[in-house]
């Protein structure tokens, strides 16, 4: 990287930012090459989830079934979530950097919508191949989610790829720099949408089983659903768990994650105990070539950050864009939870 001092927007603070209209807030898309010069593991990082997601979807369309609308369903649920969180004080605790392609006032990257098909879809159709009962299928798709979002979780903040809020009481309990709390997100909206997919599915075309598919308009209306409910399932999970222990008890958050992802090991290693017939591997089944999609996937996924962590430097990374305003660090303001504290 060249001297900080030589890239757009350097040194600069602008307190009231003012778009050019609605189209510049709405989509704001810059020189690739540009943004590479500020931080070029972000860009990679940026791209790769793109790749990823593209590739994803390809796989979804390919394998058929339920599957294009299990992704359409992901993206759905993670739009909604991103939003939600722009649009509430009380949980508008982070700031991206910026990439290539910004959307809603610079406040949310292109790749971070695709970033939920790449974590949920990837995790969701492995879970699938595990051929659990049905009712194990959202904790499991929610572990495995987990999974796959921890080397980027630690690895991306460590770059300034975005920045949590330094105070909020809600995410101020760490590991890594990464707050426990976003562990128990990805655990528990996982596990919700997969649930709420499931649910209306069984109630709109009478079955969930994957192979099945029911008219466009009707899969189409479960996914958007799901993608709805997914939130508000995950916050319901928060709010019989985490709230009561952390908030009322003052327990650290690292136990309270600790608990949940217990339990939902429990539930799916019971459940695998009582596997359905057929669901270990027959003499003389193989699997289909297809499945190479998706380990290629998780592969260039984590194998990413694993070269970001050996071969780069965060000291080389500027940060150019939204941040976390400052202020009296004497001066307090109220933040309240879904639990109403």
């Amino acid at each position: 990287m060249g001297h900080p001092q030589d890239l757009k927007g350097f040194g600069e603070e602008i307190g009231d930012y003012k778009f050019e209209n609605w189209l510049d807030w709405f989509i704001h898309v810059r020189s690739p090459f540009e943004a590479y010069k500020a931080q070029p593991t972000y860009i990679l990082s940026e791209w790769m989830v793109l790749t990823v997601a593209a590739i994803s979807l390809c796989h979804a369309f390919y394998v058929g079934g339920r599957w294009k609308y299990h992704w359409l369903g992901i993206w759905v649920h993670g739009v909604t979530t991103e939003m939600i969180a722009f649009a509430m004080p009380d949980i508008d605790s982070y700031w991206h950097s910026q990439t290539s392609i910004m959307l809603l006032g610079r406040r949310l990257p292109l790749h971070i919508t695709m970033l939920y098909p790449v974590f949920m879809y990837h995790a969701a159709y492995m879970v699938a191949h595990l051929k659990l009962p049905r009712w194990a299928e959202p904790m499991a798709a929610g572990l495995v989610e987990v999974l796959v979002d921890i080397p980027y979780d630690i690895t991306a903040v460590k770059f300034a790829h975005w920045t949590w809020h330094d105070t909020d009481p809600n995410i101020f309990d760490r590991h890594y720099w990464v707050p426990w709390n976003s562990y128990y997100f990805h655990l528990t909206f996982g596990t919700a949408f997969t649930f709420a997919l499931h649910f209306f599915r069984r109630k709109i075309t009478g079955t969930d089983d994957k192979g099945v598919v029911s008219t466009p308009g009707k899969e189409i209306l479960c996914a958007v659903l799901a993608g709805l409910c997914g939130m508000p399932g995950g916050v319901l999970q928060f709010i019989f768990l985490y709230h009561p222990l952390h908030d009322t008890f003052g327990i650290h958050t690292e136990n309270c994650v600790i608990i949940i992802i217990s339990l939902y090991v429990l539930i799916v290693w019971a459940a695998d105990r009582m596997a359905p017939m057929g669901s270990r591997k027959q003499p003389g089944e193989t699997f289909h070539w297809s499945a190479l999609i998706i380990a290629f996937n998780m592969i260039f996924h984590h194998g990413l950050y694993l070269w970001m962590v050996l071969f780069k430097n965060p000291e080389e990374e500027v940060s150019i864009g939204l941040h976390e305003p400052t202020g009296n660090c004497s001066q307090t303001s109220d933040v309240y939870t879904a639990f109403g504290m």
